[in-house]
Formats: structure tokens, sequence, C-alpha cells
């Protein structure tokens, strides 16, 4: 006898792979598109570096920094830890906003954001709702980014910093201001 369980549980294993499918192929979209803006990435992070003087034209200094080595010279520092940190990065920010929004949606008794397939669904007809229900519909709009965020934010910000400096000078850095990777 099916007491309803099992069509439960094939939704639950239905949306889990869902969210980690969603989430793989945000991290692959990541890693392609991070490569190839990574020339715009190494000027932005020497731009804002102490390795260009100040004064004018530091955009230019930028430019002629990370191109000294030829016009691959940005993508040489890409190795294989940059892509599996860009692949987790942002598969795992993916799979953390999916979350944040089921959460806080149960949470607030709230409908979750559309994924897939249902954003080229034509909306629902309006419904009379409450203004409660608006308002945390609206609440969890703002919330579910800003709670994402703030974790993604958390994480990946000290591999950022790793990455440019290396993860020696990242170490003496942190040391010498007294941060630890554990807050």
């Amino acid at each position: 006898a099916d007491d309803g369980r099992s069509s439960v549980m094939g939704e639950k294993l239905d949306e889990t792979c869902k969210v980690v499918y969603r989430s793989s192929g945000l991290g692959v979209y990541a890693v392609v598109v991070r490569f190839c803006t990574m020339p715009l990435e190494k000027v932005a992070m020497i731009a804002n570096s102490s390795l260009v003087s100040s004064g004018s034209n530091q955009l230019g200094q930028a430019w002629r920094i990370a191109f000294a080595d030829g016009p691959l010279a940005p993508f040489k520092t890409v190795g294989r830890a940059s892509v599996v940190a860009w692949f987790l990065q942002y598969s795992v920010m993916g799979f953390v906003f999916q979350t944040c929004d089921a959460a806080l949606s149960a949470a607030l008794g709230t409908s979750r954001m559309p994924y897939g397939e249902q954003i080229m669904r034509p909306p629902e007809p309006k419904r009379d709702a409450a203004p409660a229900a608006g308002a945390m519909f609206a609440a969890k709009a703002v919330l579910t980014p800003l709670t994402a965020g703030t974790i993604e934010s958390v994480v990946s910000n000290r591999a950022e910093t790793q990455r440019f400096w290396g993860l020696e000078k990242s170490s003496a850095i942190e040391a010498r201001l007294g941060w630890s990777a554990l807050g």
C-alpha cells in the first residue's frame, strides 16, 4: 500500500537533482567566463594595487604590467586550482542561493523563485493576495540574495587574495593583520 511517502520522496529527490544540476551548470559557465575575462580581472587587480604608481594613467600602467610577458600572460596565471576554485565558488553559490530560497520560502510561507523552465512559462493569473503575503515575498526577495551573498563573501574573498598574492604572501599579510581563516 502506498502511504504517499514515495511520491513525496520522489518530489524531494527530483528537486534535489535539479538544484545540483543548476548549480553544476552555473559552475561550468563561471569557469568559462572567468577564464575568458582573465585579462580584465588581472588588469583590475593590478590597477587596484600598489603595483601602479599614483598619478596619471594608472589603467595604462596596469595594462602594461598585465601584458608585460606577452598577449597570453594573464591566462598563464590560471592553474588547476583556479579552475576548481571558480567551479566550486559559483556552483556552491548557486546551491547556497537555492537553499536560502527554499529555507526562507518555507519559513515565510511564500513561493520559491522561478528556475529553469518555469521562467519560460507565462505568469500565473493574479490572485487577490493579502498584503502580508506580498510583504513576505518582498522580504524573501531581499533576504535570499543578501543571505547567500554574505555566505559567499565570507568564503570566497580569502581565495581571491590568495590567487592575487600567492599563498605565502597572502598568509604573511593575514598574519601581520592578525586575521584568521576561521574569523
